[in-house]
């Protein structure tokens, strides 16, 4: 089953809105203009239609829409613990056990 977490947000012209998103979720612009500051970052990310931008640490980014704009959040998908045998399996991926020589009689 695959569960859709987007949320799709719409802001008037020089609208702010502040969002709490995790490291992996991204931002993507549909309609319009927006600029992103994420917390304590020096970069701003400026975003057109078609542009999208990922969110590099946990904390605030600060979405402002320079024209009517319309984003979507889309949320970064948990990755599912690895097993046991496939830990292992990764772990000594490449090692060899040593020939069997027979004995000599």
């Amino acid at each position: 089953m695959v569960i859709d977490s987007r949320r799709v947000i719409t802001l008037a012209r020089r609208g702010i809105v502040p969002l709490q998103l995790a490291p992996g979720t991204s931002v993507e612009c549909t309609l319009g203009c927006l600029w992103l500051t994420e917390d304590a970052s020096q970069q701003d990310i400026v975003l057109e239609p078609g542009d999208a931008w990922k969110v590099s640490r946990a904390g605030t980014v600060v979405v402002s829409a320079l024209r009517e704009s319309v984003f979507s959040v889309r949320e970064a998908t948990p990755q599912p613990e690895p097993t046991l045998a496939l830990r292992w399996r990764r772990r000594f991926a490449g090692t060899r056990r040593p020939a069997l020589v027979p004995a000599s009689a």
